[in-house]
């Protein structure tokens, strides 16, 4: 029962990046009517753009300071499925999707805005890498070296369940290698 019952809890936290990115997409509905009110239509236009871009900013912060909150630094291991470790992960990811991804990642493909974000989230990354991805789940376990590129659409896994128990191991991607 008190394991039901922490994971009913854990999946409760889930809703709060739902409510993260409601209030980024408010926050930035405020400051454009702002913007129109105070200076005009056709400056609020010309501005919008660096309206999202902050937006984009705070989403990507917000989702980096939520991973090492909730779950911290990820190591290779394994985890029972009905464990606090398991649970915080989904939470994180959440994150990623929820507030990261819509207001900040996917606009960010394939550009060093994304890889600077990455390597805020763990992830090691070298000179000259594409990644037009920003799937990596458990971004401390990846390491993607100079010239290294990850295509669109890819998952760079470095998780198995199998058993209800999820395997984590790293996962390096050499100089000059390609997953697509």
């Amino acid at each position: 029962a008190r394991l039901k019952l922490a994971r009913a809890l854990w999946e409760l936290c889930r809703f709060v990046p739902v409510v993260v990115t409601c209030g980024i997409g408010l926050a930035v509905l405020f400051v454009l009517a702002g913007l129109i009110e105070a200076i005009g239509l056709g400056w609020a236009v010309l501005l919008s753009g660096v309206v999202l871009l902050i937006a984009g900013a705070v989403a990507a912060g917000i989702s980096t300071a939520a991973k090492w909150l909730i779950v911290g630094p990820i190591r290779a291991g394994e985890h029972p499925l009905w464990s606090s470790f398991v649970w915080r992960t989904e939470v994180s990811d959440t994150f990623t999707e929820m507030v990261a991804a819509p207001w900040f990642a996917r606009a960010a493909t394939g550009t060093p805005a994304l890889a600077v974000w990455l390597r805020s989230l763990g992830t090691k990354i070298g000179r000259g890498v594409w990644c037009d991805s920003y799937w990596l789940p458990e971004p401390d376990l990846i390491d993607l070296r100079d010239g290294a590129s990850v295509g669109q659409g890819c998952v760079v896994q470095t998780h198995l369940f199998h058993d209800r128990v999820l395997s984590l191991d790293s996962v390096t991607l050499r100089a000059g290698s390609t997953l697509g």
